[in-house]
């Protein structure tokens, strides 16, 4: 987990920005017991790419960056796979959601058509019992029918 100001210097933001991207639900953060901001470093990676996962270099004379095929490349991968496995998250929990959302349509649906049915069969009885259902003439009404 990572305050505001390391997840800035990850990033390459300022701290109001990173700040700014919580208040206005860019970039979700927990509290700690302190009330100060905490922020998961797969929400980085969520919100400005896989480098955020990749460690600040403060060090000015680093050894170069190993090539590809070297050993050097397995934090790459490592970082590659962290963004995945949480993109891959992010759309399993909006697929589950659309579910959701998608039974809650149905339900919806059919407890409508349920009421339209149970409205239209009240209405056909009113119709029935306001409007003179008896046979029509002198002759018919003695004959019963």
């Amino acid at each position: 987990m990572f305050t505001p100001k390391e997840a800035a210097l990850r990033v390459g933001k300022s701290k109001a920005t990173i700040l700014r991207h919580i208040k206005d639900g860019r970039l979700s953060a927990d509290r700690d017991g302190s009330r100060n901001y905490r922020i998961d470093p797969s929400e980085l990676a969520r919100v400005y790419g896989g480098e955020a996962l990749e460690p600040v270099r403060e060090v000015a004379h680093e050894a170069p960056r190993a090539t590809q095929g070297d050993a050097g490349e397995a934090p790459k991968i490592d970082t590659e796979t962290a963004v995945l496995r949480t993109q891959l998250e992010a759309a399993q929990e909006a697929i589950e959601n659309r579910d959701r959302e998608l039974r809650h349509r149905d339900q919806t649906i059919d407890d409508l058509r349920s009421r339209l049915d149970t409205e239209g069969e009240e209405r056909r009885k009113l119709t029935a019992m306001l409007t003179d259902q008896r046979p029509k003439g002198f002759w018919a009404r003695l004959r019963g029918r």
